[in-house]
């Protein structure tokens, strides 16, 4: 083998250990056992008329928010989602690496203005090309949260 093609093998085993590491199995967690006290006919409480017409108004600023494409995630904990996941393919500051770039860069533009919130988060969680989606490895919020983060790359 000549060392062209060993330099080229090396840099695809390195590229696919990356990748195999960074969308690696989510550690386990633990999680309470179920409550299997409640009865199914168990009566519930009237609720409290105030406070339904209060959850109505909240899922319709959501709503707005989400087609005004206000951000659903928070970026403060999508920072060290994109740290443990992400970084490894994107870069430490979303420059790129074996994953395209989130900041502006050799002409492109930011992530941002390039595709809307919810291409991105469909992306994330669903994969695209060689990216792996991450559905099942996060939470929905936590996908939320990341593309919340990876969109303030500028």
């Amino acid at each position: 083998m000549g060392k062209g093609r060993f330099y080229i093998l090396a840099a695809a085993l390195l590229g696919v250990s990356l990748v195999a590491a960074a969308c690696g199995p989510k550690p386990a967690t633990t999680q309470p056992p179920a409550d299997d006290t409640k009865k199914v006919n168990e009566v519930q409480p009237p609720k409290d008329k105030d406070a339904d017409q209060q959850d109505t108004a909240n899922k319709k600023d959501d709503a707005k928010d989400k087609q005004a494409g206000g951000r659903t995630g928070n970026p403060d904990a999508g920072k060290t989602i994109y740290a443990n996941r992400c970084a490894v393919c994107h870069g430490a500051n979303g420059e790129g690496a074996v994953g395209p770039a989130f900041v502006a860069k050799d002409g492109n533009k930011a992530i941002a203005e390039r595709m809307s919130e919810a291409d991105h988060i469909k992306i994330v969680g669903d994969g695209k090309n060689t990216m792996p989606g991450f559905k099942g490895q996060l939470t929905d919020q936590e996908i939320e949260d990341v593309v919340a983060y990876e969109r303030t790359m500028k």
